[in-house]
């Protein structure tokens, strides 16, 4: 075994984030492609209320946010040939499994209860006069928020992945996975999640700017559009990028 694949044995996640930046390009055209039909639709939605929130459409608009996700994290996963097989056909493949992504989707916020509720009861012991001995049990609570979290956080790649699973063989795929690496996935993983946190208040902000600037809610709904189109699916690939290596090293 040569010094690289030593490496690659005992760091399995080395060098993953670096890597899909260097991928995702590739598969940039394809996502933008595969999504900008759900993001219309979205933004459609949201045109027709008074306000451009959507919030009268709010059921209809998560339903649609789903597929788009679904349908980015199946590219970033397995690939798309957009040049042979036509969009409507990769529609109909990712739609064939889009009740078991809903029912994911719904575990996996029942999953992450924890990891609110701990981070709320956390804040409020900090910010209020609630009896500081309420601290170390929504730490506790936060803490197991956050491995609950992170050991279910590859079940939607695994769905994508094979298409075949049920739910709980996804949740079952990604807690093994994350069990093994928990370490060094789950520091890339809240990188990750830094990433989006700064990039939503980066997105609330700018729209925020123009908005006032201009005065234009009109513009604002652009923006937030056309910002998750772009920002959304590249968070995504890089979670399938750690997937993808994870897998190659459980295997």
């Amino acid at each position: 075994m040569n010094q690289a694949s030593a490496k690659s044995v005992k760091k399995p996640l080395a060098g993953s984030l670096s890597r899909a930046l260097t991928k995702y390009p590739k598969l940039f055209r394809p996502i933008m492609v595969a999504t900008f039909i759900p993001v219309f639709m979205v933004g459609v939605l949201r045109w027709l209320t008074d306000d451009y929130t959507g919030d009268q459409y709010a059921v209809l608009i998560i339903l649609i946010a789903i597929f788009s996700s679904f349908a980015a994290t199946r590219i970033a996963v397995a690939g798309w040939d957009w040049k042979n097989v036509r969009l409507m056909a990769f529609y109909n493949g990712v739609m064939m499994r889009y009740l078991s992504a809903i029912g994911l989707m719904a575990s996996l916020l029942i999953l992450n209860t924890p990891l609110i509720g701990g981070i709320l009861l956390t804040g409020l012991v900090v910010v209020s006069e609630v009896s500081k001995w309420l601290i170390l049990p929504s730490l506790l609570l936060l803490a197991a928020g956050i491995v609950i979290t992170i050991r279910s956080s590859l079940a939607l790649y695994a769905l994508a992945d094979d298409m075949e699973l049920s739910v709980l063989q996804a949740l079952q795929i990604s807690n093994r996975l994350t069990k093994r690496l928990f370490w060094p996935y789950a520091w890339r993983f809240g990188l990750v999640g830094g990433l989006v946190l700064l990039g939503s208040i980066g997105l609330v902000t700018v729209g925020g700017f123009i908005s006032s600037s201009i005065q234009s809610t009109q513009l604002q709904l652009i923006i937030d559009l056309a910002g998750g189109w772009l920002v959304t699916p590249f968070l995504l690939f890089i979670i399938a990028s750690l997937y993808a290596s994870m897998v190659e090293a459980y295997e």
